[in-house]
């Protein structure tokens, strides 16, 4: 993801006939190269799974090639969830020549830009739903979100001088708090994450579990930013 949001090829599949048609686009490819942090790790041959019961199955791959040790592959807690402990997610692409040209690095930030404060305070306006005790029993009411309950989490910075910013929300304990943005508590979860340009220029990009990487998989010579949705 840059500035546009990506989108699955397969849209909408309303029977069965449809989703096995839909199987004979994802054989190929079947070698893919290997790519985190600006850097390629080699190839990895996959097979498609030939299943006609399990529609989850439907467009996966099983690796066929010995599967290289990567050391920074590694169980990561913000690509965990409610189902249990997760390796960190990585790149693979037919591409050989995988690039990262806008060099996205990590760098530390201890303040939130008033701009995303005021953006996020109006994208949750009159969301924050406050309950009278921590179980939610009974009737809540409803608040805006105040600017000290946002709280940075991560930052990250191109060669540009543009930087990607996640700030999340933290509720006091005894406030009883929780969100709703398009039907999905956020409670102290999130994070929110926004594009500063070096202009100033703020933009809301989306709401997700952490940064998988970045890299030019589209070959305009531009980044873009792929996020691991919880």
């Amino acid at each position: 993801m840059s500035w546009h949001q990506w989108q699955s090829l397969d849209l909408k599949l309303d029977n069965p006939e449809e989703l096995e048609k839909a199987l004979s686009r994802y054989k190929s490819p079947t070698k893919w190269t290997i790519f985190f942090d600006g850097k390629t790790y080699g190839n990895i041959s996959t097979k498609s799974i030939i299943d006609h019961v399990h529609s989850r199955l439907k467009g996966l791959h099983k690796i066929e090639s010995k599967e290289p040790k990567l050391a920074f592959r590694k169980v990561e807690k913000q690509f965990s969830d409610w189902l249990g402990e997760s390796l960190r997610p990585i790149i693979v692409s037919n591409l050989s020549d995988i690039s990262d040209p806008d060099q996205w690095k990590p760098t530390s930030t201890t303040k939130v830009a008033p701009l995303i404060s005021k953006d996020l305070i109006n994208r949750l306006k009159g969301k924050i739903y406050v309950c009278k005790n921590q179980n939610c029993e009974g009737k809540t009411s409803t608040r805006d979100l105040a600017e000290n309950e946002i709280t940075p989490v991560k930052s990250y910075k191109d060669v540009k001088g543009t930087e990607l910013r996640a700030v999340s929300l933290k509720f006091s304990p005894k406030a009883y708090a929780y969100c709703e943005i398009e039907g999905d508590e956020c409670k102290s979860e999130g994070p929110f994450w926004y594009l500063v340009k070096p202009t100033g220029e703020v933009k809301f990009l989306t709401k997700a579990a952490a940064l998988i990487d970045a890299a030019d998989l589209s070959k305009d010579r531009h980044s873009e930013l792929l996020f691991w949705l919880d």
